[in-house]
């Protein structure tokens, strides 16, 4: 990037973390993006999306060859118009609400429906973003499902289809959290549901104890977060902005809210409860035999963590209140040269240096941090 410090200045309209997977495609070459000039026999919806297709990939050329200091993105925020936003696309709006309607209109405007090439499918779902979730009812003490082909089993019968990760997001609640691994927990965690909300399995037809949980089935390259520091106030019913601290790290392993981690964790407690069940017979019969190859294939069948572990690379901040208020973005940019990681803070048209060591002064919120600026 040819600015003068590194990259050009942008307005920022949107609020979230963003996290790159260690292990995610580099040096891919560039995706060119090309469509039919003739707008004939395009529908207005489909010339609205290639509109802002058109005036995305300016803003980001602009943003990366140009040696202006800034780069005036009005022309993208003239074609945004089309997203119908509960307010005018000059103002604030809802930042989760922006980012889906706007990959709404980039998917429709990929997917080939006049070119016959899918980048959306091939490009940018499979290699940016991508990912699966899983629904799943797991009942305690059943013979079928633990000793027998689980698809047999009543409670998988049935049971939903893996659901795309839609654009690699996730919203988590910031209310009464105290950041990002206590969110994930709550938004990922099972629930059990015994006595008289035990679940009926259609196989067996009896009720069982059952544990209902989400998790992630595929994670995918980029994940983005957007937390929820807008809420309803239950006394006023007024939207009001949390203010609370709320904590993310600069490298996040997702491994513990997927389905292999929660698989993982399952058996790690059945092989404890085993070995605390058997500990006295095998100590009064001198039986080491259960410590021989166990560990290995423990080790040998564990993922690389890198394949489940990601970095930051933007952090979105808002300072004000709900009703108003002003964007800036901190952003992570990845040396060509010797691949050196600097970080920028980019405040309308205004770039600079900034120390990553910051950021839970600037971005977590609560009382060790600045009053409104998170």
């Amino acid at each position: 990037m040819d600015g003068p410090l590194g990259t050009d200045g942008v307005s920022t309209r949107a609020d979230t973390l963003t996290f790159d997977k260690m292990t995610r495609y580099r040096d891919e070459g560039r995706v060119r993006l090309c469509v039919d000039d003739d707008s004939s026999e395009l529908s207005q919806s489909d010339q609205e999306a290639l509109a802002i297709l058109d005036q995305l990939q300016r803003t980001f050329a602009y943003l990366e060859c140009s040696q202006r200091r800034y780069y005036d993105p009005r022309p993208l925020i003239d074609a945004c118009k089309p997203l119908n936003m509960n307010f005018s696309v000059y103002h604030q709006n809802d930042a989760c609400e922006f980012f889906d309607k706007l990959m709404d209109q980039l998917e429709a405007a990929t997917t080939g429906k006049h070119t016959g090439c899918n980048i959306w499918r091939d490009v940018i779902s499979n290699s940016v973003f991508g990912g699966k979730v899983v629904y799943e009812k797991i009942p305690r003490r059943c013979e079928v499902y633990q000793n027998g082909d689980k698809r047999d089993c009543g409670m998988v019968i049935g049971q939903r289809e893996p659901e795309d990760l839609v654009y690699g997001r996730a919203q988590m609640l910031v209310r009464g959290k105290t950041g990002i691994y206590d969110a994930l927990d709550s938004e990922y965690q099972g629930e059990m549901m015994e006595g008289d909300n035990a679940i009926s399995c259609d196989t067996c037809e009896t009720k069982k104890d059952t544990t209902r949980r989400t998790s992630i089935l595929e994670l995918p390259n980029t994940m983005v977060f957007h937390l929820r520091r807008f809420a309803l106030d239950y006394t006023t019913f007024e939207t009001v902005k949390l203010h609370s601290r709320f904590e993310f790290p600069m490298t996040l392993d997702m491994m513990p809210w997927t389905k292999e981690g929660f698989d993982m964790a399952q058996k790690e407690k059945e092989k404890v409860a085993t070995a605390a069940a058997t500990a006295g017979d095998a100590e009064e019969n001198n039986d080491t035999s259960a410590k021989d190859g166990g560990d290995d294939d423990d080790a040998a069948a564990k993922p690389d963590p890198l394949d489940t572990t990601y970095a930051l690379s933007g952090v979105l901040a808002h300072s004000g209140v709900a009703n108003g208020g002003h964007y800036y973005s901190f952003c992570r940019s990845s040396s060509e040269v010797d691949g050196s990681d600097k970080w920028y803070r980019l405040d309308d048209d205004e770039v600079s240096p900034f120390d990553p060591a910051d950021i839970p002064y600037q971005c977590f919120g609560g009382p060790q941090g600045s009053d409104d600026m998170h």
